[in-house]
């Protein structure tokens, strides 16, 4: 019954639409996804009583959102190549609907010079698309491709008049994609929009900014490293024993970070602002996404996971099969706010605010 309800989405009115965008923001914008990944919604919480707005427009298996501005963008990835850019409550119909090239893949998204920057994953070039969704350009990263050719890009972290990107650069095998050496984060001028540095980061490096503005790169070797973006240096924060999957920080330093521990456990550890680490707990959901929220708290996404029941980690607090839905953290008292999580008619999978 999930399937057909995520599948019509389009042709029924939801119950509700969320509110308009606001500073600071008053909603949550999801996706969220079927068990299968094979059809999806976006969906709204109101922050101020935690009212769930399911289905508010149609999504695809893979897509996931992000804000800017007064906009929401859901990137259709994967096999979907589509970009469609809202301003809420209006989700029937987006201000702009474009595709950016079949088997682009796009992974993410930020306002650069004026143009929409997009990593696009099967190329080996950022794609640069105009307010109508035309691609006026493109930024070259053909140097900085491994040895398929292509360079994976994939998180973006815009700063106005500049931009950093995350290449994680993996092979591509019969098995799948891994990492045989160091990631890049290059840097994007955008007034001129062209590679203007770049710095070697974590193998498959994801990149993070903060409530407490500091840009944060992690990745398959359990390094958390800042960026300083004046010189152009990472430096080391922390090391963890295990790959991390996501990190957040509130606008103390107060932060949460996961780690990938054996047989798809995921582990959680809080870390305050002078670097103490503390573990949290461990849970064999799958927790693809996790973001700061404008009231200090921290928001994870909760999907059913694929971990081995009877191999829970040592050391930790386990919460084993929770609901799906949205948990939430107090990072400064490293605390689990709702006993369960916040629940959504489809799990969720991509997180953002507006």
């Amino acid at each position: 019954m999930i399937v057909l309800c995520a599948a019509c989405v389009g042709s029924v009115e939801p119950a509700c639409l969320g509110p308009e965008p606001a500073d600071p923001p008053q909603a949550a914008v999801l996706s969220t996804l079927t068990e299968r990944f094979d059809a999806g919604t976006l969906s709204v919480i109101e922050l101020s009583d935690l009212t769930v707005c399911d289905g508010v427009t149609a999504a695809t298996g893979d897509s996931v959102v992000r804000t800017q501005d007064e906009a929401v963008i859901q990137l259709d990835r994967f096999r979907y190549d589509r970009v469609r850019i809202f301003h809420p409550p209006r989700w029937h119909e987006p201000v702009t609907e474009f595709s950016v090239g079949r088997g682009a893949n796009p992974h993410d998204v930020a306002r650069c010079g004026g143009a929409w920057l997009i990593s696009l994953y099967e190329e080996d070039a950022l794609g640069l698309f105009d307010d109508e969704g035309h691609r006026i350009g493109e930024i070259g990263l053909s140097e900085h491709a491994d040895g398929d050719g292509l360079p994976e890009a994939s998180g973006i972290v815009g700063l106005g008049d500049t931009a950093w990107v995350a290449l994680e650069r993996l092979s591509r095998t019969s098995t799948g994609f891994f990492p045989e050496g160091p990631g890049r984060l290059v840097e994007i001028s955008c007034d001129v929009h062209r590679v203007s540095g770049w710095v070697e980061a974590p193998p498959n490096v994801q990149v993070d900014v903060g409530a407490d503005g500091v840009i944060r790169a992690f990745g398959a070797d359990g390094r958390l490293m800042r960026l300083d973006p004046e010189q152009a240096v990472l430096q080391p924060e922390l090391t963890f024993e295990k790959p991390i999957a996501q990190v957040a920080f509130d606008a103390d330093g107060y932060g949460v970070v996961i780690t990938r521990g054996a047989r798809l456990w995921h582990e959680l550890w809080c870390v305050d602002p002078q670097g103490e680490v503390e573990p949290f707990f461990a849970t064999d959901a799958f927790l693809p996404t996790l973001v700061p929220a404008p009231d200090g708290t921290i928001w994870a996404a909760v999907r059913r996971g694929w971990a081995s029941a009877d191999s829970a980690p040592e050391g930790f607090v386990v919460h084993k099969e929770p609901t799906t839905g949205i948990w939430r953290f107090e990072p400064k008292t490293c605390r689990l706010i709702d006993d369960a999580p916040i629940p959504t008619a489809l799990p969720p999978f991509s997180i953002d605010f507006y």
